[in-house]
């Protein structure tokens, strides 16, 4: 059974605040060994932690970032929670919204990212 929720889950509460310390490692951290991001602004896609860490090093070299959420729902089958909504990045005062969705799973008692999709959202 397939439970949805409007809850924010701790991590990616935790990922949007940290983006403001625009620090790859700390990025990186959020992610399993073997996960997969397709970021909002990098082509194709980045598998392992070493290409994610290689993104984030290109991403955060703005002046200022921030993230917030602006809207976002959950689903959660068993362990496994699936968050999707839109967040909105400033970057050096400018802002670009994006549409998002996390795939989280629990290793050693606390929830990793392993697929993250994040792309620009016009509307």
């Amino acid at each position: 059974m397939v439970r949805t929720t409007a809850e924010i889950p701790k991590i990616i509460k935790v990922w949007t605040d940290a983006i403001s310390l625009q620090n790859p490692k700390i990025m990186t951290s959020f992610y399993c060994d073997n996960a997969v991001l397709l970021g909002t602004f990098s082509t194709p896609y980045e598998v392992g932690k070493d290409q994610i860490y290689d993104y984030f090093v290109d991403f955060l070299t703005a002046k200022k970032m921030s993230c917030i959420i602006l809207e976002q729902v959950c689903q959660q089958v068993g362990l496994v929670r699936v968050s999707s909504g839109v967040y909105e990045f400033t970057i050096d005062g400018k802002i670009t919204r994006a549409r998002f969705t996390y795939t989280l799973i629990p290793i050693r008692g606390e929830y990793k990212i392993i697929n993250h999709h994040s792309s620009v959202y016009e509307g």
